[in-house]
């Protein structure tokens, strides 16, 4: 049985067939793969780019969670954190620590939720 697998190069090459001269096609396929990893979560850093994704992927992607919590409907959430000292002019230096929040149903990301405590203060809430 013949292999109908295609790279993905050979795939794009078929269907841009009026794009002359060759190097102009070679820039298209470029840009074209350029953007394909500007869409991706670790490039992009947006928590809401993982929504659809597996659960394997966010953990390939972010590593383990930081804390687990089981949801009664057999969904978990799975909370990561990050921390640090801010600096704004006109003020003394502060901490800051950023809560990430996602709900993972049926082996996948369905929701995301993000909070900013500075010096203990919840300062952006987003979903």
């Amino acid at each position: 049985m013949p292999n109908k697998t295609l790279s993905a190069f050979s795939l794009l090459q078929s269907h841009l067939p009026c794009i002359e001269p060759p190097e102009m096609k070679a820039t298209v396929l470029l840009l074209l793969l350029l953007c394909g990893c500007v869409s991706s979560p670790l490039m992009t850093g947006e928590p809401s780019d993982w929504v659809g994704h597996t659960a394997e992927e966010l953990r390939t992607g972010l590593g383990e969670p930081h804390r687990t919590v089981p949801e009664k409907n057999g969904g978990e959430i799975w909370e990561y954190y990050s921390q640090g000292t801010f600096v704004r002019e006109h003020m003394s230096p502060g901490d800051y620590q950023n809560v990430t929040r996602y709900q993972i149903r049926e082996g996948k990301v369905k929701h995301w939720f993000i909070e900013r405590y500075e010096n203990g203060i919840v300062v952006q809430r987003d979903h």
